[in-house]
């Protein structure tokens, strides 16, 4: 279960970048990029997640994309199944998100029925010093498997979002003005099951988020993702 609960935030984090307006993510079809995960954000990547837009329907504020996401090893070899996810933006809101992700044998074909409380995506302009609204997300989580029989509800909360400034950030894709947004993560499933989780995130125009750290609740450096590849 907590190694779920562990996945839920990690996956929340990715798709908060794919909330993004686009100033600040990749929304062309058929683009892709590759993103690399530090173990405590230093030495050789431990993995890689390459990321693909597979398809967008409708523009401006009024859109369906779907992301398709493959895991992959330190020597870049697919790990499990693609994660395929598709969100709706209606008046530039998300409003309901499906995802259908693997973990491997142990938690494979989980279905993650996602309703959103709340407005979650960076803001078309973000300045130093804005705020940027809380939100709330329930997934009701089953494993699609008769003998296992896992169902639970889990509600992430993302909260104390503010732009914090601009920053250049290095990555191994190459260097970008970014803007350095800050938050809290907190996932819990039941009263004696919660993560809480210190997010810091680079956004840059164009390229959505080059860096992302993860910090315990005593900020200790957990894991970092960066970007590797540009889209192309």
């Amino acid at each position: 279960m907590k190694k779920v609960v562990s996945a839920l935030v990690l996956v929340f984090v990715v798709t908060v970048g794919a909330f993004a307006n686009d100033l600040f993510f990749v929304m062309e079809e058929g683009k892709s990029m590759t993103t690399a995960l530090l173990n405590r954000g230093r030495g050789k990547p431990i993995g890689y997640v390459h990321w693909t837009v597979k398809s967008v329907e409708g523009s401006g504020d009024n859109r369906a994309i779907t992301y398709v996401g493959q895991e992959l090893d330190k020597k870049r070899r697919p790990v499990g199944d693609a994660i395929e996810h598709t969100v709706n933006i209606v008046d530039g809101d998300v409003e309901v998100c499906w995802l259908t992700l693997g973990f491997g044998e142990s938690f494979n074909d989980l279905a993650f029925a996602v309703a959103v409380d709340g407005n979650i995506r960076i803001p078309s302009e973000l300045t130093p010093g804005s705020a940027i609204e809380d939100s709330h997300v329930y997934i009701n989580v089953a494993t699609g498997t008769d003998d296992m029989g896992m169902d639970f509800r889990a509600r992430i909360s993302l909260t104390d979002q503010k732009c914090v400034g601009i920053e250049r950030v290095r990555v191994p894709a190459g260097t970008f003005e970014a803007y350095k947004v800050t938050a809290v993560i907190t996932a819990s499933v039941t009263a004696n099951l919660t993560q809480t989780r210190n997010i810091t995130a680079w956004y840059a125009r164009g390229v959505g988020p080059v860096k992302i750290d993860t910090y315990d609740e005593r900020g200790r450096l957990l894991l970092s993702r960066v970007l590797y590849e540009k889209a192309r």
